[in-house]
């Protein structure tokens, strides 16, 4: 039974100020942490690599009811419940579009350094993280919030950071407009709970991952 709980069909992040194209159908906990991956680690990354924060978020969709494998019976992907989406680039104020399908190998030092950022940062805000190097993830960041380990804390990151994302000061347009210090992002205006401490790294990919990956392979195929 695929459905999210007072689903939110998302198509700007950070008041309005990020858009999202196209827009894209998420729970409560999934739009929480990306609003606060904007915000903590995507545009204070893009402000030290290139001078200006992001207008815009591009991504392939979020929501999309399918069974692991798209083989009937087998259980439900984690963008069945609204709980994953697929991020495929982001645009620049000055309307400079940094993907990954061509920046992630093939960009400038400076893009190919923000991705890289972005997606360590992402993998101590998210449960799974799959990007280039993961089988069938060349072209995009895959971004969950799926129950890994027995306490549901574990994380899964392929490929995996070599270090941890830098600790830069918070940014929003809006805490730009109105001139406010920078202070660590309050995560209690959306009504969800406050991020954790990241749980273990594990060194294999849980099984719900790698059904996700052949899973996206067949949905590509067709």
């Amino acid at each position: 039974a695929c459905g999210i709980y007072a689903p939110i069909k998302v198509s700007a992040f950070q008041a309005g100020t990020v858009s999202l194209g196209p827009s894209a159908l998420m729970n409560c906990p999934m739009t929480t942490a990306v609003d606060g991956w904007l915000t903590e680690a995507v545009q204070p990354a893009a402000l030290a690599w290139f001078g200006q924060p992001i207008a815009g978020v591009t991504d392939f969709g979020a929501y999309s009811c399918r069974p692991v494998d798209d083989i009937q019976g087998n259980q439900l992907s984690e963008h069945s419940f609204g709980n994953a989406i697929d991020i495929s680039g982001f645009r620049l104020m000055d309307g400079t579009l940094v993907t990954v399908k061509h920046d992630w190998s093939m960009g400038s030092d400076a893009e190919r350094g923000f991705l890289r950022e972005v997606l360590a940062a992402a993998c101590e805000r998210f449960k799974t993280v799959l990007g280039p190097g993961a089988k069938y993830h060349s072209d995009h960041f895959h971004l969950d919030l799926a129950h890994h380990g027995e306490d549901g804390t574990s994380r899964y990151c392929n490929p995996r950071p070599a270090g941890p994302a830098p600790v830069r000061a918070p940014y929003s347009a809006i805490m730009a407009n109105n001139q406010q210090r920078p202070e660590p992002y309050d995560w209690r205006p959306t009504g969800s709970v406050s991020r954790p401490a990241p749980g273990p790294l594990l060194d294999q990919a849980p099984s719900d991952v790698i059904g996700q990956e052949i899973e996206e392979a067949n949905v590509g195929a067709n």
